[in-house]
């Protein structure tokens, strides 16, 4: 047999080379490596014949050149088969995608990039809008399909589809099925749109919103077309062009020059977003009134007091820029057919809508200089802003649909996977986002319209001290425009577009919450199922127990160089350190800088933790000798030098330690916590006391606290909750607290000169900042002049001004920090990496992925399940749902309070405070997540939470008088 035959074998229908011993394809670049590397018994000889023969056939040799292989192709029986394949629905032109993949990350991604495919479903939000989103729409692919694995490598296609072995009928029925199914998707895609007026059809929803009736007669395929992204929005190069007629030429020239046009419009709108979130902060706006104005209840919020909230984070900025961009798209295109819904622009609109135009022309001519090219790219900023100030100050007459914006939102009603249209829950969002967008906006306008009366009053003679006393405030501008065109009609305004968007956003508000959601959770036996996955309880305690042994062990052997303990009684070593957590003191108040529980005198440690560590390494000389790199001379005279490899090696299993303790924290410390709380908890008070620290010793236990959660930004409510942890873990974080961490931070000081240390545990990953294309477009537009009205001229008689005339506008607004660096030797947290951790750690164990939104799903069922205690479920309902005391203590509690002349919340918050009362919450409070949490544990078989202390034993004598 031929070399080649006996490794390897051709796949003419898909053009690669596959290896029969490792079951799968190799890069033809890769042929002599692979042969090299992993068939060792070959000789050079018969590897170089196998070279020569691969590039004597038709073999892709670049991953777009792999062909998928067609429904007749029999399967390669020299590749393994898999039946959790994933396998896209949608359609390329006329022919079906035929891209397969057995990771729903990799098929998203696909339909993102491919399909031009939007996630319904987001990231954070609670579960019931979650349920009842999946209800609303189709996956655009199949799962539960055949597949082959074909590469391992980059780009190539990492998996194809398969075809079990059929007869001849049976090819020819596949076949026929599919015709229809492929006629079928060609028919609904040109179907148009139906008024909506079956009696017998319940939707409120559709009803209220009335898209049908608007948008009949037009297909939705047609619509959608109108608010794709083009390529050149998004930076692409444009595919090249084939060879036309002249006529031709020329209609696609035109057609090429107003996608360009409008592509850079869209930019425009962008940075203008982007400028308007940065600018509305009190520091810039001059306090907080026009904030709290453009936000007041007249314009929908829930209240006076709040002002308006900016700080949203980047991805948050893109995600709503992105709808306001798509409505741009809707406006520029179908204004240029001869049939468009029935719309219609007012005087002011259109003035308005061709300034912007003839900026984004202007844009695209060649520039004289840079200079030039930034004024231009600013005045269509600031036409882009007098255009959507125009779209929203409509008062609307005959009909809502007569605005633009309003058509709009019509279209991105449509559910282009379904065919159908989205409903209420999902739809609220992009309404949402239309609303807080607009008021930073009118805020950005308004603080333009000062910095513009500024200019002009100095430029006519007037000091800068009078020209800021004359010019109107940004309070004045942001009042005009709120009562012009924000304010709704059930506080006596006009019917606007603002006005008809918060009732379509209240009404749907309404059917998202009264909607109940569907059921995720099923039991068959002691197993229980979640989104296709199955575990049982015994399975969460194999997880958790075998964590446990696991980190003893590290934190043994690893951390603390010393001999595992094999007897059953202990864990520990015979010489290492020991403590006793039930006497440990600690003062919950204390708020000093870098204080913790480690440092209450009241308790007498048995070593110093960083002292006893480092005399560890020089009674040992295996240790020093992998660490110290200075002599004993040299540390006598206080040079001390360390290994970096022996350093870093030790670091590494630090941050093994810190990932395998963050999963055993969360799956063990009973109701589990979002990943963003869990990673914002820190072990010691922050930089001068600005945060306190969220572990603590409570009574014979170590409890973790977090005050961050997912709506603290935008309501400014910190949401106490206690995660109390098994004793037999809490001593784990004990010893990593008192030995380890100081260890580590003396190491850093050393090796790195790194002499600021975080507080955090597990260090959370700063927010995202703006790519560097996005600062670049920015800082470009630095340069201008703002004293030209928008509506001006478009011509460049400002061009050769000199660029000392200009002025930052954006003051510092793109963030210029590098990649971020953790002081931490773990490195940076997100949400991303918890889930993949707890993947690691609980498929190795059980052969299951279980990640955070699994386990907070789960964690309820199984508590109402196998909960050993029957007042857990009433506590977990106060406690997460309707915060405060029980109806049946409340009232002797109360009568007391009173009868000291206070409310039972003045007496918990003030009088007879206890040094292990937490300053953020009450004691009582502080008991019941401790129930919780000891109720988890139990169910988790800690052998040390059926003895006593399981409540404390203070708050149970306190209890017992109420």
């Amino acid at each position: 047999m031929e070399p080649f035959e006996k490794l390897f074998r051709y796949w003419p229908k898909c053009k690669v080379v596959i290896c029969k011993h490792c079951r799968y394809a190799i890069i033809p670049s890769n042929i002599r490596n692979h042969i090299k590397t992993q068939h060792t018994s070959v000789t050079r000889r018969q590897r170089q014949e196998i070279v020569e023969r691969v590039t004597c056939m038709d073999v892709a040799q670049v991953h777009t050149d792999v062909q998928r292989p067609d429904a007749d192709s029999e399967p390669v029986s020299e590749l393994p088969m898999f039946r959790d394949g994933l396998r896209c629905q949608n359609t390329i032109g006329d022919q079906l995608c035929k891209y397969v993949c057995r990771d729903v990350s990799g098929m998203q991604q696909h339909q993102r990039h491919i399909h031009q495919w939007v996630n319904p479903q987001k990231r954070g939000g609670d579960r019931r809008s979650e349920d009842r989103a999946r209800r609303s729409y189709t996956l655009p692919w199949l799962d539960g399909q055949l597949c082959q694995p074909l590469f391992r490598t980059g780009q190539w296609p990492r998996d194809t589809e398969a075809h079990p072995s059929r007869s001849h009928s049976q090819q020819q029925a596949q076949q026929v099925v599919r015709q229809v199914a492929e006629q079928k998707a060609r028919h609904d895609r040109s179907r148009t749109i139906e008024e909506f007026g079956e009696r017998t059809v319940a939707s409120p929803w559709i009803e209220h919103v009335r898209w049908p009736q608007h948008l009949a007669g037009f297909s939705r395929q047609e619509l959608a077309s109108l608010i794709r992204a083009d390529p050149e929005e998004a930076g692409e190069d444009p595919e090249p062009a084939t060879a036309r007629s002249d006529s031709d030429s020329d209609e696609d020239d035109r057609s090429q020059q107003k996608e360009a046009e409008l592509a850079e419009a869209c930019k425009a709108t962008r940075r203008l977003i982007r400028r308007a979130f940065h600018t509305a902060t009190p520091d810039q706006v001059g306090g907080r009134a026009p904030l709290e104005y453009v936000n007041r209840r007249e314009c929908g919020a829930e209240s006076q007091e709040k002002p308006f909230h900016s700080e949203q984070m980047v991805k948050t900025i893109h995600k709503y820029s992105g709808h306001w961009v798509k409505i741009l798209r809707y406006l520029w295109r179908s204004a240029q057919l001869d049939r468009c819904p029935g719309y219609q622009l007012t005087a002011a609109q259109e003035c308005r809508f061709g300034v912007m135009r003839q900026a984004a022309d202007k844009v695209l001519e060649p520039a004289r200089n840079a200079a030039q090219r930034k004024r231009r790219r600013q005045r269509l900023v600031e036409a882009t802003l007098e255009f959507w100030i125009a779209m929203f100050d409509h008062h609307l007459k005959d009909s809502e649909f007569e605005n633009g914006v309003i058509s709009g939102l019509a279209v991105l009603g449509m559910d282009t996977q379904t065919g159908g249209w989205i409903e209420a829950q999902n739809y609220t969002p992009v309404l949402a986002a239309m609303i807080t967008v607009l008021r930073a906006i009118v805020v950005y306008r308004a603080w333009q319209a000062r910095r513009q009366a500024v200019r002009r009053y100095i430029k006519a003679g007037r000091s800068e001290r009078e020209a800021r006393a004359e010019a109107p405030s940004v309070y004045e501008g942001v009042r005009g425009m709120v009562d012009q065109f924000m304010t709704l009609t059930q506080f006596h305004g006009h019917p606007t577009p603002l006005d008809r968007i918060y009732h379509q956003k209240t009404y749907g508000m309404k059917i998202r919450s009264t909607t109940k959601a569907e059921g995720r959770v099923s039991w068959i036996g002691d197993r229980m199922l979640i989104n296709n996955i199955s575990f049982s309880m015994d399975d969460i305690r194999t997880v958790v127990h075998g964590l446990n042994h696991t980190i003893r062990q590290r934190l043994v052997q690893d951390l603390l160089w010393m001999t595992p303990c094999e007897s059953a009684e202990t864990w520990k070593p015979p010489r290492m350190p020991t403590f006793e957590l039930a006497t440990l003191f600690d003062n919950h108040a204390e708020m000093s800088e870098g204080w913790n529980f480690i440092q209450d005198r009241r308790h007498s440690w048995d070593v110093e933790g960083s002292e006893w560590m480092w005399q560890r390494v020089f009674d040992h000389d295996r240790i020093r000798e992998s660490l110290v790199a200075s002599s004993m001379e040299e540390i006598q005279a206080g040079n001390t030098r360390c290994r970096e490899v022996g350093v870093e090696q030790y670091f590494r299993q630090v941050r093994r330690f810190k990932e395998e303790l963050m999963v055993l924290v969360h799956m063990a410390a009973g109701a589990p916590a979002r990943a963003t709380e869990l990673i914002s908890i820190q072990h010691e008070n922050g930089p001068q006391a600005q945060s306190q620290r969220g572990v603590f010793i409570d009574n014979g236990m170590v409890v973790f606290v977090a005050n961050y959660h997912k709506g603290y930004k935008k309501g400014r409510r910190v949401k106490i909750v206690h995660r109390y942890v098994p004793r037999e873990i809490g001593e784990i974080v004990v010893y990593y607290l008192w030995l380890v961490e100081p260890f580590v931070r003396s190491l850093q000081v050393i090796t790195h000169n790194q002499f600021e240390c975080s507080p955090w545990l597990w260090q959370p990953r700063p927010q995202e900042t703006w790519s560097q294309r996005e600062r670049d477009h920015d800082s470009e537009d630095e340069i201008e002049d703002c004293a030209e009205p928008a509506n001006a001229a478009s011509g460049d008689e400002g061009d050769e001004r000199s660029d000392e005339e200009g002025e930052d506008w954006l003051g510092g607004m793109a963030p210029q920090s590098a990649e971020a660096q953790s002081p931490n030797v773990d490195g940076l947290w997100d949400t991303d990496r918890v889930r993949r951790v707890m993947y690691r750690e609980t498929e190795s164990r059980i052969g299951v992925r279980i990640g955070v939104a699994t386990r907070r799903h789960a964690y309820p069922a199984i508590q109402s399940e196998l909960s050993h205690d029957p007042g857990v479920q009433d506590l977990l309902g106060d406690i997460y749902e309707r915060p405060g005391r029980s109806a049946a203590s409340a009232n002797v509690a109360a009568a007391r309070a009173q009868q000291a002349g206070h409310s039972i919340e003045t007496e918990e918050m003030i009088y007879g405070l206890l040094l292990t009362a937490n300053p953020f919450a009450t004691m009582s409070e502080q008991a019941r997540f401790r129930r919780v949490s000891v109720d988890w544990h139990r169910m988790l078989r800690f052998p040390l939470s059926w003895t006593e202390h399981a409540i404390s034993p203070e708050v149970q004598h306190r209890l017992c008088k109420a």
